[in-house]
This record gives structure tokens, sequence and C-alpha cells, in this order.
């Protein structure tokens, strides 16, 4: 405000519309503030969490492709080592667990697409002899 105050009413006017002016800030900054508090409360985080998990396609990928690049990893580790107490032969094993779940990981797609080809005959063949 640029506009030049000649009289003391003016000036008290002036101020007035200021100090309500700054009422009213203060609310609106008390008024975030409260927002912004709630929205950091541990409830609003998980259903924040929840709700991202229930959008994201990629996130359900992500973790299916995560539980089964381990899973296959842990039985490859299993099948190699068994029961042994040979040292040379469980850091045999942890290599190729940890080898076999990066191999299945970073192919997740193609070898998720290849075992439903596989699959599909059968659930075809199925569907059939049930009609």
């Amino acid at each position: 405000m640029s506009t030049k105050i000649t009289s003391q009413a003016a000036l008290k006017n002036q101020i007035q519309i200021l100090e309500i002016e700054q009422q009213l800030q203060w609310q609106e900054i008390k008024q975030d503030a409260k927002e912004l508090f709630d929205s950091f409360t541990p409830s609003n985080q998980i259903k924040n969490v929840i709700s991202e998990f229930t959008h994201s396609s990629d996130l359900k990928e992500n973790i299916i492709d995560t539980g089964l690049s381990v899973s296959v990893g842990f039985l490859a580790n299993k099948l190699v080592v068994g029961s042994s107490k040979n040292i040379l032969s469980q850091i045999t094993g942890d290599f190729i667990q940890k080898g076999v779940t990066n191999l299945i990981f970073n192919h997740a797609s193609a070898i998720k697409s290849s075992l439903y080809n596989l699959l599909a005959p059968t659930k075809d063949a199925e569907k059939q002899t049930s009609n």
C-alpha cells in the first residue's frame, strides 16, 4: 500500500485494517499448521501407505517379483547346500542363491509370461473338458 495517510483518523483506520488482516493470516497459519500436524499422525501415515499400495500396480508387481526371486534363490541354495556343514559348500550356496535371485528378479516378466504360456494350454484343456 502506497497510499499517503494525511490524518490521524485515516492512520487509525489503516491500523485497524492491518490488524484485521493480521488476525486472518494468523488464523489461516494456525489452520494450515493443524492440517499439517494431522497429516503426520501415525494413523494418517498408515492410511496413506495403504492407499498408495492399493493404487500402485508397479509396487504390487515389484513385491511379487521380489518374493518369487527370493524364494527361488532360497530353494536353489537349499538344493546345493542341503544339510552340509562344509563351509565351502555353504559359501557356494550363498553365491548361487544371490545369482539365482538376481537372475529371476531381472527377468521376472519373461519368466512369468513363459509360465503363463505353459499353464494356459492346461487351463484351456480343463475348461473344455468341464463343458
